[in-house]
């Protein structure tokens, strides 16, 4: 019948088949697979296009592997499968659907041996950077990227990567959380600021490298203190209003 394939072999040495005289695989001379084209690629021993590439279970036919190439409107995604069907990997090029990465295992990038849940390793002397950027053109002291310590998606303690008054000057800033109540966040406790100067229990250096306010007027309590390994007090100071 007309639907049944036609296989070819010419003296270009290029294997063909054919579905209703349309070519729908080629074998080339080079031994590279080409489906839905007649076109080879450089370094590409598979070519497949107009369709989804797919790899699934020998016994229930489930899928193990999935590229989607995608058409016109859409962006194509790569999915990889654990034993038990579940969906572990994906890499999306649509930027707004992002990629996931939830194998239960490590992820590394630049390594194959992860010691970590997330691992960067950089080959040569240069050092390992994560980039933390923001669009936002606002005033200063606002915050660029957030390093966030969370216990059930409640944060309990951040270091803030601020941008300070000028567009290009920075500071730290970094919060506890004091309670225990999940609906309260974390508070300031001290920062360093553009010019280098450190802030405990303010946000107003007042022209100090090292400034200080005290939280409380009890004056058996100190808001500066240096023991020795004894718990022996060698230094202290206690601030209080009179």
């Amino acid at each position: 019948k007309s639907t049944y394939p036609n296989i070819s072999v010419n003296s270009d040495g290029i294997f063909r088949i054919l579905f209703n005289g349309t070519e729908s695989l080629r074998v080339s001379s080079n031994r590279n697979i080409l489906i839905g084209t007649t076109s080879e690629h450089s370094g590409s021993i598979l070519n497949v296009t107009g369709g989804n590439v797919r790899f699934a279970s020998q016994t229930n036919n489930e899928d193990r592997f999935l590229f989607e190439t995608g058409i016109a409107s859409a962006h194509p995604e790569l999915k990889i499968y654990d034993k038990n069907e579940a969906q572990v990997i994906s890499i999306n090029a649509n930027p707004v659907t992002p990629s996931y990465f939830n194998s239960g295992s490590n992820f590394g990038i630049g390594t194959n041996s992860p010691g970590e849940q997330l691992e960067i390793y950089k080959s040569n002397t240069a050092p390992a950077v994560i980039s933390l950027q923001s669009a936002r053109n606002d005033a200063g002291n606002v915050p660029v990227g957030i390093l966030s310590g969370r216990q059930n998606d409640t944060p309990v303690a951040e270091i803030a990567l601020n941008r300070a008054g000028g567009t290009y000057t920075g500071m730290l800033t970094f919060f506890t959380k004091s309670d225990n109540n999940s609906a309260t966040g974390v508070l300031e406790r001290a920062r360093i600021t553009h010019l280098g100067n450190f802030l405990l229990g303010t946000t107003s250096d007042n022209n100090s490298k090292l400034r200080i306010l005290g939280a409380t007027s009890d004056t058996t309590k100190s808001a500066l203190e240096i023991r020795n390994s004894s718990s022996a007090s060698l230094f202290n100071i206690c601030f209080w209003c009179c």
